[in-house]
């Protein structure tokens, strides 16, 4: 049974992707936060998820379809610095989109949590890619290792939904779910954080961003059960990449990065049963970049929405003009109705 009607969750409104800022509808909440009608088109790329594994290359932080881009936007600074020592100059660390639509109230506020609940997020397929996670397997395990008074509902991506994966399984097995976001969907971001709002647990299967999210919403995670093994193909056919021969091993890395042991040894504090999971907010804030996040004026200039009004101003001279701040949202807004 679908439940997202019942969690009032915020509608599922599609939009046409730009740009990387585009995604889950960063570029369109950025906006609103500046009183901009319709958000620019961004010449910046900002990585939108977590990046967990151990870099090695270029391509890891700085997806193909980026590589003409004017500035870089990472979330950690160990990431800018892989990047300068790369010969990339405008890279800065910013903390990732999603930790910037957190109100401290989401963290407090408990009204709204669904008492000895737990949020199930299995692995996902996307448009493009159709590898069929073995359903049957995880439900099965989450029926076994879950106490009879736990309320248990799985989030089934957008994507899995469209193709029917786990949504049938679920039904089936009388498990409820809600459905979460997708890259294309203006209020994905905030979709996800309403769901966080319910929940006091999160447990998956397999390392992404979700995984962080749900520790920044500071829910007690669990990653274990049967792991999901992720394959280069499927890396490969994702929607998040453009491929050419040189990106192929960005990709071989990213990949290794799902294994297995290489996640035991990186993030032991999150592979745990289900019922001895606890949250780690404070490792949370850190691995996102929580507390390098920068305000929505300075974000509007690194995603390059200024930049025919103030002629490429450098960004470290911008920093110091706060006291034209009203100038800066009024010309900005002007841009907007030029260009749209």
């Amino acid at each position: 049974m679908n439940l997202s009607n019942k969690f009032n969750l915020p509608e599922v409104s599609p939009i046409k992707l730009r740009s990387e800022a585009d995604y889950y509808g960063t570029s369109d909440l950025v906006a609103s936060r500046l009183g901009i009608p319709s958000p620019p088109v961004s010449n910046a790329s900002w990585l939108h998820g977590w990046r967990f594994q151990n870099v090695k290359n270029v391509g890891e932080l700085i997806l193909p379809f980026n590589s003409h881009v004017k500035r870089h936007l990472v979330a950690k600074e160990i990431h800018t610095q892989f990047l300068k020592s790369k010969g990339y100059e405008n890279v800065f660390t910013v903390g990732m989109p999603f930790a910037y639509f957190l109100e401290d109230s989401d963290l407090t506020d408990r009204s709204k949590k669904i008492p000895n609940s737990l949020l199930v997020m299995p692995p996902h397929t996307t448009k493009r890619v159709d590898s069929a996670p073995e359903e049957k397997k995880y439900i099965n395990y989450i029926r076994e290792n879950v106490s009879k008074d736990t309320f248990v509902c799985f989030c089934v991506h957008q994507d899995c939904e469209a193709k029917g994966y786990w949504v049938n399984e679920l039904n089936e097995a009388g498990i409820p779910y809600v459905v979460g976001a997708s890259l294309e969907d203006k209020n994905g971001i905030l979709r996800m954080i309403e769901i966080y709002k319910h929940f006091e647990a999160m447990t998956t299967n397999t390392f992404g961003s979700h995984v962080l999210q749900a520790s920044l919403c500071n829910l007690s995670v669990s990653v274990c059960g049967p792991m999901y093994k992720h394959s280069l193909s499927g890396a490969i056919n994702s929607t998040h990449w453009i491929y050419k021969k040189d990106d192929i091993q960005s990709f071989k890395n990213l990949i290794h990065g799902y294994d297995h042991e290489v996640l035991l040894k990186d993030y032991p504090h999150l592979f745990c049963d289900i019922k001895d999971a606890v949250p780690h907010l404070d490792w949370a804030r850190e691995e996102s970049g929580y507390n390098k996040k920068v305000s929505f004026e300075e974000l509007a200039v690194l995603l390059g929405w200024n930049e025919k009004l103030y002629n490429l101003i450098d960004y470290h001279t911008f920093r110091y003009m706060r006291l034209i701040k009203r100038e800066i949202g009024y010309h900005l807004s002007r841009l907007s109705n030029k260009s749209a």
